[in-house]
């Protein structure tokens, strides 16, 4: 949480501008995913900086794709992939660095790519007319954000702000989805995740809305609704988690973040 408390930010007004734009950096630079400390919890209330408006960067010229291997190494995620999937991402992603303050993302803004942090931390906000801004959840080095991008059709929910300078990988969010989420997700049935539930050895999260998780409700199911789930990570026991929502694609973003996050979570089929 070092970041965090180091950070001196005021949140009062909304920067301008939206999702900064993107190339590889030079070649030659350094960045090691394994080295940034994980963020175990969201920062609740941001605290206070003068605005700052999004930072416009030069083009730099860019690695090869198999320089970018080494950069993913350290995320639990990337480390996963299948062969055939990681060489989509290497050839699909671009780089960014970023600045600490930075407004990478900004909520009500279009929405067409997904973000994984490979150096430094970020808050996550929730803008709110008449308030501050409310955090939602902290990106580490190695962990995605953005996922948005391929529920909420074409804004973003949520502001990301840069707590420290850093860089940023950028994937389109077809291919977020045609090499991460379709090769990571695990299926199971409702029967074996009633069993392992009735043994107590797992747990279900529905992250559906809770008027329809209601309609749902079965014994040992805990409601996360999806856009609430990175604020309360950080207190989950460990378990074995089967994700279940309102659509077939959040279930899935869910037992990705919960993986991403050292948990073992699986999609109810």
């Amino acid at each position: 949480m070092q970041a965090f408390e180091k950070s001196g930010f005021s949140l009062h007004e909304k920067p301008n501008g939206g999702e900064a734009s993107f190339a590889a950096p030079a070649a030659g630079s350094s960045a090691s995913l394994g080295s940034s400390r994980v963020l175990d919890r969201a920062q609740l209330f941001a605290p206070e900086i003068p605005t700052a408006e999004v930072l416009e960067f030069e083009p730099e010229d860019g690695e090869r794709p198999e320089e970018w291997h080494s950069l993913l190494s350290g995320s639990r995620i990337f480390r996963n992939l299948p062969p055939d999937s990681l060489r989509g991402v290497l050839h699909s992603m671009t780089f960014r660095r970023v600045r600490a303050e930075e407004s990478v993302l900004q909520q009500g803004k279009a929405a067409h790519s997904v973000f994984v942090m490979v150096e430094g931390c970020a808050t996550i906000l929730r803008e709110r007319i008449g308030e501050l801004p409310l955090g939602v959840g902290g990106v580490a080095a190695g962990e995605f954000f953005g996922e948005d991008a391929l529920l909420s059709g074409s804004q973003r929910q949520t502001t990301v702000r840069m707590l420290s300078d850093g860089r940023l990988m950028r994937l389109p969010a077809e291919k977020f989805m045609a090499y991460l989420v379709d090769p990571l997700s695990v299926t199971v049935t409702q029967a074996q995740a009633d069993q392992a539930v009735g043994q107590g050895i797992g747990r279900v999260i529905d992250v559906g809305l809770p008027s329809r998780a209601q309609a749902r409700q079965r014994a040992g199911t805990m409601n996360m609704p999806f856009f609430t789930l990175r604020a309360r990570l950080w207190n989950l026991p460990r378990a074995r988690y089967f994700c279940v929502g309102d659509d077939a694609l959040s279930p899935r973003l869910a037992a990705l973040l919960l993986r991403e996050k050292g948990y073992d979570a699986v999609v109810i089929a």
